[in-house]
């Protein structure tokens, strides 16, 4: 399995057992909800996906070393997400936003079914706002690795909610 689909696969794991109210709680007024980091999932993937269109269709091959996509991961340091793919509240419900994820998903599957040479991802690339230009092929294990990282982020979400809970204390 890909890290593009287990990163997804661990993600939806988690998501699936969060009862729906804990989706909206936020932990503070600088921190996103569950369906904040959601949302800002989709939006990544939907323009990697824009991205991977483009490049495929009008971009030019060069030469790009790879990089060390497997930091992404880590949730330190912690990383300003630019204003384009920062959450808006458009979801109301867990499943709104597994749907969004789904169809993200499934876009960036639509865009890669049409390569016909694989050897493309490697010569076609985009510039990621840290690690500068990255091979398509890497911004597959990127997609990946970013939802472990907001996977850890909405299990921190989760802790911090169940400690602060007044039902998680015992009277």
């Amino acid at each position: 399995m890909s890290v593009l689909e287990s990163g997804r696969q661990e993600l939806l794991d988690v998501v699936n057992e969060i009862p729906e109210e804990l989706s909206h709680a936020q932990v503070s007024s600088d921190t996103w909800t569950i369906l904040e980091v959601l949302e800002h999932l989709v939006l990544i993937e939907r323009v990697i996906a824009n991205q991977f269109e483009n490049q495929l269709n009008e971009g030019k091959d060069r030469e790009i070393e790879e990089h060390p996509v497997y930091r992404s991961a880590k949730r330190s340091p912690a990383v300003e997400a630019p204003e384009y793919v920062r959450p808006t509240g458009q979801y109301k419900s867990l499943t709104e936003a597994k749907i969004a994820l789904e169809k993200s998903r499934g876009y960036l599957f639509h865009v890669l079914e049409r390569v016909e040479d694989p050897t493309i991802l490697e010569k076609r690339s985009f510039k990621h706002p840290i690690f500068g230009f990255m091979q398509l092929k890497q911004w597959l294990d990127f997609i990946g690795y970013h939802e472990r990282r907001h996977l850890e982020q909405i299990k921190e979400i989760l802790e911090k909610i169940r400690v602060e809970s007044p039902y998680s204390k015992e009277s």
